[in-house]
């Protein structure tokens, strides 16, 4: 059984919070939907929610009480409305009973009548569902699926120009493209809902909106996104007609639900054939796509620029500051990369570098054995950019100072000399310009902990990375001795033979054998 929302109205926060609590609305099969401390954002309210139970003082600022139940009785006529008032006037009353109030209730509101009131209310509104819903139940699912059939061939029009359309379908469906139209797409990102209800709230929402304004407009379905082909005002110019529609749409947007999240919509140029209908199809499709880098609610009225600039995304020096826990290098790293990414307007080249950055500090935190259980957890669904990011970052932080507190000065200095190796300028001094710490004191904590020289360390872990090159590759003995950081092959040779006992081609012949 279906539970009826109910709309609150009183100018005193009290009473709305007395209204709350007094009585047991789930028990009656009801829900307090919204609640509002003047007259017009009460109707507001109930313009966008059509609930189905409203209580209302009699005495509002802006607009009456007895305003709003004739507002109902005239634009919302099932909506069964309950009168409160400190005033025992007559007047008042039969104002309200005119507007089919159901129930005039003096305040201080007692707990047993308001119960009674509420629950008459909810159950006239079941008889009235029970006996209408036989009689329309056939005639609702005749033209529903009548409906959806023509839609369908509609929006398959717009997306693929399908043509040879016939029988009587095809008239309705020619008819709507002849009709002064604009394309509209909307999405939903952020949100509190799984994707299919949000989308299905939001239709809800969307339809319910342009109805009270005036239109008539088609759904069709897609995956991640609501479409719809809206017919716009006839008489007046297609400007004015479309920027009506962009007005309702924006207006829609300062209201919307919470649980919708980011809410952002595109209309396309008005069309009146079949040929321009899918031209404005595609030009919807084409706006959506920055939907993705939107950070409020919002209605595109046209396409963006697209960013043809070069733009690096240099993720081996990302993850070269992770692993030395260089915050402020790796939050300027982040930084720099998203805004490359904003700028390109690529959602397919965002989400896949987002990963990659997160992939990145995930095998920085392996190596660390940092625990990443609790690292990326997403809290909305569909999340846009600024969102995924935000999470992203969060998480390339959290490994970033967990290396920089976990690392010690000379764990550091290994690490910069793995990576740098093949820098022949390597030194202990550039190490220490690097880390901004006295080399002499580098050298002396370095030799302490690991009981070798700086200069020692460096040239094992050359010698080694060549001893590599030579059993895994081809490569001639001088190029080698580059690729180390080795600037004389000749001396690279001495180093070699000193270090291992033979020269760099005898051990790349014992490694063959």
């Amino acid at each position: 059984m279906r539970q009826y929302s109910v709309v609150l109205l009183d100018d005193e926060e009290l009473i709305l919070q007395s209204l709350q609590s007094l009585i047991d609305w789930n028990g009656l099969g009801c829900y307090v939907a919204g609640t509002a401390k003047s007259g017009a954002k009460g109707k507001q309210l109930i313009q966008r929610l059509r609930p189905d139970i409203v209580i209302t003082d009699i005495k509002m600022p802006e607009i009456t009480g007895t305003e709003i139940a004739a507002y109902c009785a005239r634009h919302l006529p099932r909506t069964r409305v309950i009168i409160l008032s400190a005033y025992a006037d007559f007047s008042f009353a039969q104002s309200a009973l005119r507007s089919k109030t159901v129930a005039y209730l003096l305040k201080p509101i007692d707990k047993k009548e308001l119960t009674d009131a509420v629950r008459h209310a909810a159950d006239e509104y079941r008889q009235m569902e029970n006996s209408l819903a036989s009689r329309e139940q056939e005639q609702a699912d005749m033209e529903n699926a009548r409906t959806l059939a023509t839609a369908s061939l509609l929006f398959n029009l717009a997306r693929y120009g399908v043509s040879g359309i016939d029988g009587t379908d095809a008239d309705w469906v020619h008819e709507r493209t002849k009709v002064d139209s604009v394309v509209i797409m909307g999405a939903f990102f952020n949100t509190t809902l799984a994707v299919a209800p949000a989308l299905a709230r939001g239709r809800e929402y969307t339809e319910g909106a342009l109805r009270e304004a005036g239109y008539a407009p088609i759904f069709g379905s897609a995956d991640e996104k609501i479409i719809l082909l809206c017919p716009v005002i006839k008489g007046i110019d297609r400007t004015t007609a479309r920027g009506r529609v962009i007005a309702v749409l924006k207006e829609m947007l300062r209201d919307a639900p919470p649980e919708l999240g980011v809410c952002v919509f595109c209309v396309s140029s008005v069309y009146a054939d079949e040929e321009s209908l899918q031209r404005c199809y595609q030009e919807s499709l084409s706006m959506l796509r920055y939907g993705f880098f939107k950070t409020n609610s919002c209605v595109i009225t046209q396409p963006e620029n697209i960013y043809t600039g070069a733009y690096h995304l240099n993720t081996q020096e990302l993850v070269s500051a992770l692993r030395h826990g260089q915050m402020e290098k790796a939050e300027l790293l982040l930084a720099d990369g998203k805004q490359a990414l904003a700028q390109a307007g690529d959602k397919q080249l965002a989400a896949a570098k987002l990963r990659e950055w997160s992939r990145e500090a995930a095998l920085c935190a392996a190596k660390l054995d940092m625990d990443t259980s609790r690292l990326w957890v997403h809290a909305l669904e569909n999340e846009n950019f600024d969102a995924r990011y935000e999470s992203m970052r969060r998480g390339v932080m959290a490994v970033c100072d967990y290396a920089r507190r976990k690392g010690g000065v000379v764990s550091r200095m290994c690490l910069y000399v793995e990576e740098h190796y093949g820098d022949r300028s390597l030194s202990l001094e550039s190490v220490a310009d690097e880390m901004g710490l006295n080399s002499s004191y580098l050298s002396r904590v370095f030799k302490k902990e690991r009981g070798e020289n700086f200069s020692e360390y460096l040239i094992r872990v050359r010698i080694e990375r060549a001893q590599e090159l030579l059993g895994g590759t081809e490569l001639k003995t001088y190029t080698i001795a580059s690729e180390v950081g080795f600037g004389d092959a000749h001396y690279f040779s001495q180093v070699f033979k000193k270090k291992c006992g033979m020269t760099p081609a005898e051990y790349r012949q014992s490694v063959k054998k």
